[in-house]
């Protein structure tokens, strides 16, 4: 994209990889022949378009793949939405001269500047947050930051599950990596 990406909006969905079906885990118990993978979707709020994609299991962490996923992209990106799960230091820091809307958990606390340890420059956007969520409420942060801009993340997801289904049709790693980049063309 060679224009500036003036909002980005991330978040993963599950894609269902190979198993007989929901009938024979009621049936039989969970199987251990079924598999799901983390399908992580980055697009420009404005444009809707994908930016970017990665497809990993279910066992990766949000935030880790969302650093991946956007390290060389961070210099066109102007704010950041994402849900909790990217309340991280390692994304935060990625993300430090972006605006980050990014709700902190419930019982977050302001980082304290001392001496020994000053305010790292990442935290900033975080404790200003839990400033306005402890003086207001969380629904008056995520109007005021515009939160909700962050669904057409779901959008996205909703329009790629339904045009191609929530499976995968291939069987090994490399082909649904390819797979999951096709689609998202």
């Amino acid at each position: 994209c060679a224009l500036p990406i003036l909002a980005l909006a991330i978040d993963s969905t599950g894609l269902k990889v190979y198993g007989e079906g929901e009938w024979k885990v009621r049936k039989h118990g969970i199987s251990k022949r079924r598999t799901w993978l983390k399908l992580h979707i980055a697009i420009d709020i404005n444009t809707q378009e994908i930016v970017a994609v990665s497809l990993t299991g279910n066992d990766k962490d949000d935030a880790e793949v969302a650093v991946e996923m956007l390290k060389d992209k961070v210099d066109k990106v102007k704010s950041f939405h994402g849900d909790g799960a990217y309340d991280d230091f390692k994304c935060r820091e990625l993300l430090t001269n972006t605006k980050q809307i990014i709700p902190p958990p419930k019982d977050a606390v302001v980082h304290q500047v001392t001496k020994r340890k000053p305010l790292k420059e990442y935290l900033s956007q975080r404790n200003k947050a839990v400033e306005f969520i402890n003086e207001h409420d969380r629904k008056q942060w995520k109007i005021k930051e515009g939160y909700h801009l962050r669904s057409r993340n779901e959008t996205t997801m909703f329009r790629y599950k339904t045009a191609f289904g929530g499976e995968m049709q291939s069987r090994k790693i490399e082909n649904q990596q390819t797979e999951v980049l096709l689609k998202s063309k």
